[in-house]
């Protein structure tokens, strides 16, 4: 183990250096938009299969959702079809594409050439598509015969993965239904492996009408994590007051879960930028979404290596335009490692998740104070209340999950990522088993990257009757409700919000000493943070014994955190931050909000 984290250790120090090298190379450039000399395209969708009243609905959802394209996309009932446009025909069967997905469709064709598109409802991988029939996600070219096996194969068709707000459980196997179909580079339907998509931008008009402030949103993914949920969470705070644009740029895995589906009604635009386009295509698509919608925020809620890297150009593009940076968790390690970059220093606002990270920006990167607010995460406070109010027995709870209900349950509850340190909490488990602590039963809640390696520890320690696996609880609060601990072994964080939940649940804390945490256990007297100069077991038999002791200063407390860490009173904290970035960037007083 000590090899390999030396291995890691080494490996992301090479890999920060050419990280830095990279943005030096791609910033030293020059990027300005280039525009097709020729007329620009004009796409018509005609849509057709359904029955007539459900028909005129889908156009008329359709219409709605890609009115801000303007004149470049017509979309048409199939008996009405239009000359002087690319056309593409739909004729779903029964479920058909839902408005912010057929966004996306029309997105990608405006400035891209398919002879078809394939549209995933959920992130299954190839062949596999999160759809009940091929019909419902098939949108082909009208000069394409789809009924020939031979046109088919000779066409170069795009591969989308579009999760939206109706969750899509079912999946099908695309080999089924176009057997000689296959997909390269991720993304591409056609047996050509060097093949490169055409994308051409032109000049257009929009007509987005603008009636309150937007802001972009992006997270980088749309994952079930503790940051996502903290977006929505505050999305859905202040979606009355501002019109919020979901933008992603990194590609999903199936394995790190999606919350699309929490953002119907608070946000009409989600726009997964790797499943349109290529990386090498991201800043035209940047600078077209900002022509389209007028931006007045850019939030960027984590940062990845493509946005880093791009950070000058990105800036240019968004000149007029308030940036506010959230993409620390950690004063040690992830982004702000590489705060040391001078464009880091490009942003309006920073938002710190706890005050140990505000300390850092101002001390070590010297980030000047007046641009940090200090904001901690949020949490569903609506929801804690409902189980607060509502709360079931907790055999009815541990029935549901298969819970022994007389022993004594232990949760690790997020991604299973090397930040979260699953294998930490395994080996807990392992030393409670060796040291027979039959009372305890030791619950695994998530799922993610290392799954492989955490399923192959399990068994190769024997821990299967020891630790129960649980890929993805729904209503976590009322989870963690029953648990006598919760235990997390971060390598780092900033203000987990499973932790927020647990201390609203008054259920005791077993942690490593991340972020602000430490500061809410020891005020509150509700929870352990490790002594790293003892063993793991040794720390969690003596925060065993407190357990009484921590559930009732839990209970005392609850309320308080509750009201502290709600959304109404969190939302107000990003209100002001995105005011003073937009009156910051406009040259107006930023005191005067």
């Amino acid at each position: 183990m000590e090899k390999k984290n030396i291995f890691n250790a080494v490996g992301k120090t090479i890999y920060r250096i050419r990280q830095r090298m990279e943005m030096k190379k791609v910033n030293s450039q020059k990027w300005s938009v280039e525009y097709a000399e020729e007329h620009f395209r004009r796409i018509q969708i005609c849509i057709g299969g359904l029955a007539d009243e459900k028909l005129e609905e889908v156009v008329r959802e359709y219409k709605e959702a890609t009115a801000v394209l303007g004149d470049a996309i017509l979309i048409t009932d199939i008996k009405k079809e239009e000359n002087g446009y690319e056309t593409y025909y739909y004729s779903p069967e029964s479920e058909p594409l839902e408005g912010v997905q057929i966004f996306q469709v029309a997105y990608l064709l405006m400035n891209s050439f398919y002879d078809y598109v394939i549209v995933s409802k959920s992130f299954a991988e190839f062949p596999l598509i999160g759809c009940k029939r091929v019909e419902d996600v098939l949108l082909y070219a009208k000069s394409l015969d789809i009924h020939d096996d031979t046109s088919i194969k000779k066409a170069v068709g795009r591969y989308m993965r579009l999760p939206a707000f109706q969750v899509e459980k079912h999946t099908i196997n695309l080999k089924d239904a176009l057997a000689d179909v296959e997909l390269q580079q991720e993304y591409y339907l056609t047996d050509n492996i060097g093949f490169i998509p055409r994308f051409t931008q032109y000049k257009r008009e929009f007509c987005f009408e603008k009636k309150k402030e937007v802001v972009f949103v992006d997270p980088i993914f749309l994952a079930v994590g503790g940051v996502e949920r903290n977006t929505i969470e505050i999305m859905r705070a202040l979606k009355d007051d501002y019109m919020f644009c979901m933008i992603t740029m990194e590609r999903h895995s199936e394995s790190q879960g999606s919350l699309h589906f929490q953002l119907k009604g608070i946000c009409d635009y989600i726009i997964d930028l790797r499943e349109i386009t290529e990386f090498d295509h991201y800043l035209a698509c940047l600078q077209e979404l900002k022509q389209i919608f007028s931006p007045d925020v850019l939030w960027l809620c984590n940062n990845s290596p493509w946005f880093e890297r791009n950070t000058l150009h990105i800036r240019e593009i968004f000149k007029d335009v308030a940036m506010v940076a959230q993409d620390v968790y950690d004063t040690k390690v992830g982004w702000i490692e590489y705060y040391r970059n001078p464009e880091m220093l490009l942003f309006d606002r920073y938002i710190a998740v706890t005050e140990l990270i505000r300390e850092t920006f101002v001390k070590k990167y010297k980030i000047p104070e007046d641009k940090i607010d200090v904001i901690y995460s949020v949490i569903d406070g609506t929801r804690i209340k409902k189980e607060l109010d509502n709360h079931q027995e907790r055999d009815v709870i541990c029935e549901e999950y298969g819970l022994k209900k007389d022993k004594k349950l232990f949760a690790f509850v997020g991604r299973l990522t090397e930040q979260k340190d699953p294998i930490r909490f395994l080996k807990l488990a392992e030393q409670a088993k060796e040291h027979k602590m039959e009372d305890a039963c030791f619950i695994m809640v998530g799922d993610g990257a290392v799954r492989d390696e955490v399923e192959a520890y399990i068994a190769e320690k024997e821990l299967h009757d020891y630790v129960l696996r649980i890929p993805y609880v729904e209503n976590t609060p009322r989870f963690i409700s029953i648990l006598d601990g919760l235990i997390l072994t971060s390598v780092y964080e900033g203000m987990p919000i499973v932790s927020i939940e647990a201390m609203c649940m008054s259920t005791p804390i077993f942690s490593t000493d991340t972020g602000d945490l430490k500061r809410f256990l020891v005020r509150n007297g509700n929870g352990w943070i490790i002594d790293e100069k003892r063993s793991d077991y040794e720390n969690f038999k003596e925060f065993c014994g407190k357990i009484p002791e921590y559930k009732k200063n839990a209970s005392i407390s609850a309320m308080e955190m509750l009201e502290f860490f709600s959304a109404v009173q969190v939302a107000q904290a990003y209100r002001k931050t995105f005011e003073k970035g937009i009156y910051q960037r406009k040259g107006k007083d930023s005191h005067s909000c």
